[in-house]
């Protein structure tokens, strides 16, 4: 059976060859805008006119570039005040936990040597009741304890300046639908745009 299993899968080999050359071999195309007729000095205006809308859009988009650094500077700066506050509460919190987590492991030491003391002593002598009765008992006072184990407070991160003004810069657009707007001046100015699909690679000749 495991044989038939193997040679069905070596029959599928050349399908699934064919398959990934047929799709490395798949034609690309790109969408391509063809302009036709419209009145010429008309046309001429829309053309100056989505000229003029790239350069203010480069321009805006350059300056809320150079904005957007000096606005994570100002929220750098927040920021670093506010984790400097955090960073002085979680020094303090550590200091307590130090010493919480000193007086545990001091407990936890002395109810873990009594422990295995008595459980050495309960597994000699199974008689033993008083040994095995305190093994027990010692034995539920270890899992309480590593169940109340205390837990050390939660680290401030700093803030990261980088990071802050990547996302200020997410807030730049660089697009001002410039194209959008010169192809409804150019069917105002009675021409037509005709959209096709061009290939571009991997094109039956």
């Amino acid at each position: 059976m495991s044989l038939l299993r193997k040679w069905g899968s070596y029959k599928l080999l050349p399908f699934l060859f064919l398959f990934i050359i047929s799709c490395a071999t798949k034609p690309q195309y790109k969408v391509e805008k063809i302009y036709i007729d419209g009145n010429r000095d008309c046309v001429k205006q829309c053309e100056k006119e989505r000229g003029n809308c790239e350069i203010k859009c480069k321009k805006e988009y350059q300056k809320c570039l150079d904005n957007a650094y000096k606005r994570a500077e100002k929220i750098y700066k927040i920021s670093l005040e506010k984790f400097k506050e955090k960073l002085d509460r979680y020094n303090s919190l550590y200091e307590e936990y130090l010493e919480k987590y000193d007086k545990w492991f001091f407990r936890y030491e002395i109810v873990y040597n009594e422990y295995q003391y008595y459980s050495r002593q309960c597994s000699k002598d199974p008689q033993d009741k008083y040994a095995c009765k305190k093994a027990n008992r010692l034995h539920r006072e270890l899992e309480t304890l590593r169940y109340i184990k205390p837990a050390p407070p939660f680290k401030p991160q700093p803030p990261d300046f980088k990071e802050i003004l990547e996302n200020e810069k997410k807030n730049c657009v660089n697009n001002c639908n410039c194209e959008e707007k010169f192809d409804a001046c150019f069917s105002s100015c009675g021409g037509k745009i005709e959209v096709k699909q061009i290939c571009i690679k991997n094109c039956e000749k």
